[in-house]
């Protein structure tokens, strides 16, 4: 196997750390954020969740269309994105 560089645009995945603290619930004083980032031969796998009250279905999901947007204007491969 050889070792294979990746490169990621300046501040690609900002905007979800940025998110996650917008979009997370403080829970006995803390904000818990847990972010992973792995890589194998072919993708690289970045994670990001938040503490949260209760699960809701009221987000229209605008700000996750305008990063999948801004994403690919800078990249031209195949992107998927995954909202539990």
């Amino acid at each position: 196997m050889t070792s294979q560089r990746c490169i990621l645009h300046p501040m690609l995945l900002i905007p979800f750390v940025e998110n996650s603290f917008k979009h997370g619930a403080i829970i006995d004083g803390c904000l818990a954020i847990m972010i992973a980032v792995k890589r194998n031969s072919e993708m690289l796998f970045f994670e990001v969740e938040n503490s949260v009250l209760e699960k809701t279905n009221d987000s229209t999901g605008i700000g996750l269309e305008n990063i999948k947007k801004a994403i690919r204007n800078v990249i031209s491969k195949c992107i998927y994105f995954r909202n539990k």
